[in-house]
């Protein structure tokens, strides 16, 4: 199974780190690495990280790892309703 399927960003704490930081999403993107499109996507839960983001989120918030992602809301798919 693949686990990033079943994990999402815990937002509300990377929202919190942020503004202790006094940083903007796009600043985080910046230091992480990535696109902030694809920071965007994942913020919204458009799209589950995948391992590049994991790893860099990890790296820049090393102290909050084991809090940093949570299980994922079930996804519905919308052509079964």
């Amino acid at each position: 199974m693949d686990t990033r399927d079943e994990m999402t960003m815990n937002v509300e704490l990377v929202t919190d780190l942020l503004e202790e930081r006094h940083w903007t999403w796009a600043d985080l993107a910046r230091e992480m690495g990535i696109n902030k499109s694809t920071m965007n996507r994942v913020v919204r839960d458009e799209t589950r990280p995948g391992a590049k983001f994991i790893f860099a989120l990890i790296r820049v918030f090393p102290d909050d790892a084991p809090n940093l992602f949570v299980e994922a809301p079930s996804r519905k798919d919308p052509a079964v309703a």
